[in-house]
């Protein structure tokens, strides 16, 4: 088992608590180290989103499909909007949804399953994309949960996708095909950039991407072991990153986001933990070991945030979602 990593970088933008933040459980770092994140909670399945149901509930759960287990099996991308959070769990075939406010739980599709939901988000008009890896297909559902569409234009396998509800653009990794596919909210391609390799611009196996709040894309390439920096338009601007297994390297990255602030957040499944970047590829902190307590993690995935601080990663193995609160730093007023 690896011992958890800590840093904390002092004039990165992580630098001081809010001293007004409300602390309950296992922070990260760890005392003496100020803490930049708190634990809140692991969602394992519907238990606390779903009241007592009656006999007619139960026989009309059973009939629509609904009434099957909602305990996670592998989850793996996730996706916020709002007070929602969508888990897509391939394993399972679903893609299961907490509206973390009402306290309801519902999942994708409302019956049967897909052959292997890997990402999900939601556009503009509140339809959920769902990348369907298996099936080399975008499907889309509305918000009660009926199949809208499925696109395959210019798409093989889909893994994260990101969604640019500004210019209507949907970013969609495809990392057998070594490249990130722009759709409309029509399903057509727009644009198709990347191509196997290792130099500035090409990209080996990409796995998620993310915007950051200027609109910028970020591509997690996953087997050249760094991240990259495009503009909208495709154009490549950095990269950092490099193979490795102690902070500030990369094993095997796995999960994307960037949090209100700039910072990336970016799982690795073999390193068993999170690290956190500013936009120029410094480490600011890494959290993180292999095991089954709170903070633990046994292969991490997706990573996400809500507009509340709010983060979440798919603890894969674990069959979890670990939620934490961002503490961020007293000068940006976070949260």
């Amino acid at each position: 088992m690896r011992a958890a990593a800590w840093i904390t970088l002092g004039l990165l933008g992580l630098t001081t608590a809010p001293a007004a933040a409300r602390v309950e459980g296992p922070v990260f770092p760890p005392p003496p180290a100020e803490p930049r994140l708190v634990f809140e909670e692991s969602l394992r399945d519907d238990d606390g989103y779903r009241g007592p149901r009656s006999l007619l509930g139960r026989i009309a759960d059973v009939l629509t499909g609904s009434g099957e287990s909602a305990a996670m099996v592998r989850p793996h991308g996730l996706a916020c909007d709002g007070p929602l959070l969508l888990i897509a769990d391939p394993d399972a075939g679903v893609v299961h949804l907490f509206d973390r406010d009402k306290h309801t739980y519902r999942r994708l599709p409302r019956d049967g399953r897909l052959a292997s939901p890997v990402d999900a988000a939601v556009d503009a008009d509140g339809r959920i994309w769902v990348a369907d890896s298996a099936a080399g297909a975008l499907v889309v559902f509305d918000r009660e949960g009926r199949e809208q569409a499925r696109y395959t234009d210019g798409i093989e396998r889909p893994a994260g996708l990101a969604w640019d509800r500004a210019s209507g653009r949907l970013y969609v990794a495809d990392p057998v095909a070594h490249r990130v596919a722009v759709l409309d909210a029509q399903g057509r391609l727009l644009d198709a950039f990347g191509a196997r390799g290792e130099t500035d611009g090409a990209f080996n196996f990409p796995v998620d991407v993310c915007l950051d709040p200027q609109g910028g894309v970020w591509v997690l390439d996953a087997l050249n072991f760094r991240v990259c920096a495009l503009a909208p338009d495709g154009a490549f601007l950095s990269s950092f990153g490099a193979q490795g297994d102690a902070p500030g390297a990369f094993a095997r990255p796995r999960g994307l986001a960037c949090d209100a602030d700039g910072h990336l957040w970016i799982s690795d499944a073999l390193q068993d933990g999170v690290q956190v970047f500013d936009d120029e590829g410094r480490l600011l902190m890494a959290f993180g070991t292999q095991g089954q307590a709170d903070g633990e993690f046994w292969m991490p995935a997706g990573v996400a945030f809500d507009d509340r601080a709010n983060l979440y990663v798919a603890d894969a193995y674990n069959r979890r979602v670990q939620v934490f609160r961002y503490l961020g730093d007293a000068e940006g007023g976070r949260p």
